[in-house]
């Protein structure tokens, strides 16, 4: 009853856009969460029952990068193990950014003074532009 329903009033492209639809899913700027359940939303009106393997390669591939790599160093056997390492490698690469710009704010400031101050003959990219703004304007 159910095909006869859909051969009868669901267009033909619908399955076709379904299918491209999640052949072009990535996780892009949502979270781990957001690209998940989008995931499962399209197969569950594809209707798509392929095997979990399967459906954890898509996954996995269609993460950002630097998650996948993360995720794709540890041993996960099912799609909800392989869901919580990604959600864990996408914490831990939001940690370690914000570490990392936090470090180069408070560490760059400072050398960058002191140089300018003493005036030991050090060219800073701020310097060189003042003095190319001099020298054009000199002209």
């Amino acid at each position: 009853m159910k095909r006869e329903l859909q051969r009868c009033f669901v267009p033909a492209y619908y399955s076709c856009d379904l299918h491209l639809w999640l052949k072009r899913l990535v996780q892009g700027t949502r979270s781990v969460d957001e690209y998940f359940q989008e995931m499962e939303m399209c197969l569950l009106h594809k209707e798509i029952t392929k095997d979990e393997e399967s459906t954890m390669a898509r996954f996995l591939v269609s993460l950002n990068k630097p998650i996948a790599d993360k995720v794709d160093m540890t041993n996960y056997t099912n799609l909800t193990e392989l869901v919580h390492f990604a959600k864990r490698a996408k914490r831990q690469l939001a940690k370690s950014y914000k570490n990392r710009v936090s470090f180069l704010a408070h560490n760059s400031s400072i050398p960058w003074c002191h140089s300018q101050q003493q005036g030991s003959g050090v060219h800073t990219p701020s310097s060189r532009a003042t003095s190319r703004s001099v020298l054009t304007s000199a002209k």
